[in-house]
């Protein structure tokens, strides 16, 4: 989103307020030019907004949502969207297509209700698999008030909470780096349950 030319060029709009511009900008070269390869995945940091009163930001949005669509669409890979917090991705169908969409709920009523919402739009936008994750769980209890909260959502797995990955986020480390048995297994579970689900 920071590559003001290359949103000019494809879309035909600098970005800013009432101009017109290409709702279907060519993006078909754009993952092999700017993604980041490290241990065999290719990373693609698509941007957002960062600053208060920067203005609209339709052509970027228009651009990075083809973008979106090219990669769950058009290739053939595996891919994985780690999109914000929150529903905007869903308001503007950015997520539509993808096989399965997670959404991760800790042991908070605001994060239930985030999740609920999230998988009520989710449905709206026709996603076939939405399964919720359970986060930073500590005890029974958290679970227990997950499952009950969530109601007939399926669940995918539970993390516990782990001062391990803590650390690796506060010192820069590769979480998967930190991972301990149980947190290890509990991620090789999440991946079985989208495997068989996407049988």
């Amino acid at each position: 989103a920071r590559h003001r030319a290359l949103i000019e060029e494809r879309t035909g709009a600098a970005p800013g307020y009432g101009q017109m511009f290409k709702l279907n900008p060519d993006v078909h070269d754009i993952a092999d030019t700017y993604a980041y390869a490290h241990r065999g995945v290719s990373l693609l940091v698509l941007g957002a907004v960062e600053r208060g009163g920067g203005g609209c930001a339709c052509a970027e949005s228009t651009l990075l949502r083809a973008l979106v669509q090219d990669m769950v669409l058009g290739r053939g890979e595996s891919l994985i969207l780690d999109m914000e917090a929150g529903i905007e991705h869903l308001g503007r169908s950015t997520a539509a297509g993808v096989d399965a969409l997670l959404a991760v709920a800790e042991p908070g009523q605001r994060s239930v209700e985030s999740v609920l919402r999230i998988a009520r739009m989710a449905s709206e936008i026709g996603l076939p698999m939405v399964y919720a994750v359970f986060n930073k769980v500590r005890t029974p209890g958290d679970e227990a008030f997950l499952r009950e909260s969530l109601g007939a959502l399926d669940v995918a797995g539970s993390i516990p909470f782990s001062e391990r990955l803590l650390a690796a986020d506060r010192d820069g480390v590769s979480v998967t780096d930190a991972f301990d048995t149980a947190v290890r297994g509990a991620f090789e579970g999440i991946i079985g349950v989208l495997e068989r689900g996407a049988r």
